[in-house]
């Protein structure tokens, strides 16, 4: 508890023109968690949608976000079934209203609170991974309230991301006659699965096993482990989060993700600035896939970044590298 708050203490903002509020408010009619941080409220605001979907990023500011913070400010949601957010309500009750249309109207409510808050016009919105799904989804539904998208670990279409990572898993396999993998990965074709069932999570979970082993996919380690239960930003029962059932707690939203999304059957037309941020070695959200998506929009601006050395969790992997292309690109998406 002492290291917390020494923590706490070292990494508050101090900055006469700063602001730095972790709040709890009813959103959506379920108490959810905001915490906002910046040295200036004059900066442009970035709201921060998390992956998973369940995988709170508030443990990891530490890792990749202070460098951000002189030139915006940002601001970190814990979404419904996550993190702190998870451990305030009822997570049972809450899977039940766990679907992308409530999903979209949080995202709507945290965006009105946020302008009013912070007095803007207009948030850029960061999608990782499965929050690029909602942030994607939510630019093109509500572009007014939007100055720029940018996403990062990009999902252009669930099944395409797990068929293109399979591939790339029994590639690697083969490659190094590990016929262990090899003939667990042919026990779990075809793969995906034609429609969403609750088994197809544990088939995907199995992948994800052997994409660890060739460094294809994030997977829980010691530090990971670490970072989330020293973090300041968070209790050690609201750490536990990470440990919950995310098939559970968002029982209707993985059908969707599975069956439904495809950002091809969407017009490829963007009203606001377009910004990719890919690591070179993601292959949970394979960067050929959202490279190759990415030359078909079209927007007022758009600018596709590669990060090299960097996989999944592109901002942990190359935090200075993905910093700079968030500021190189500071002006065209907050126009």
């Amino acid at each position: 508890m002492l290291l917390k708050s020494s923590r706490r203490k070292q990494y508050a903002i101090k900055s006469p023109n700063g602001i730095e509020q972790m709040e709890k408010r009813k959103i959506g009619g379920i108490w959810q968690y905001l915490y906002i941080r910046g040295e200036n409220k004059k900066n442009p605001v970035i709201l921060f949608l998390h992956g998973g979907p369940g995988s709170s990023m508030m443990p990891f500011i530490p890792d990749f976000q202070f460098g951000w913070e002189k030139d915006f400010t940002v601001v970190q949601w814990d979404q419904r079934n996550t993190g702190k957010t998870l451990k305030a309500n009822n997570p049972e009750e809450v899977a039940n209203t766990a679907t992308i249309t409530q999903m979209l109207a949080d995202t709507l409510e945290v965006v009105r609170y946020l302008t009013q808050k912070l007095g803007k016009e207009k948030v850029i919105i960061l999608g990782h991974s499965w929050g690029s799904v909602l942030g994607t989804l939510f630019v093109k539904k509500y572009p007014q309230y939007v100055s720029g998208y940018i996403g990062v670990g990009q999902v252009v279409s669930f099944r395409k991301n797990e068929q293109v990572g399979f591939n790339k898993v029994m590639a690697c396999a083969k490659a190094q006659g590990a016929t262990k993998y090899i003939e667990k990965l042919k026990s779990l074709e075809p793969y995906p699965a034609l429609q969403y069932t609750q088994e197809e999570l544990k088939r995907l979970m199995q992948v994800r096993q052997i994409q660890q082993k060739y460094n294809l996919a994030m997977g829980p380690d010691l530090k990971l482990v670490s970072t989330v239960f020293l973090s300041p930003y968070m209790s050690i029962k609201e750490g536990m989060s990470f440990t919950s059932d995310i098939g559970k707690n968002y029982r209707k939203l993985w059908p969707f993700l599975y069956d439904e999304y495809d950002l091809e059957k969407y017009s490829t037309e963007y009203k606001v600035p377009v910004i990719y941020i890919m690591g070179e070695e993601d292959w949970q959200t394979p960067y050929p896939l959202a490279k190759a998506y990415f030359e078909k929009i079209e927007a007022p601006y758009k600018k596709f970044r590669s990060i090299p050395a960097a996989g999944h969790a592109t901002m942990i992997d190359q935090p200075e590298l993905f910093t700079k292309a968030i500021l190189e690109l500071k002006e065209a998406i907050s126009l």
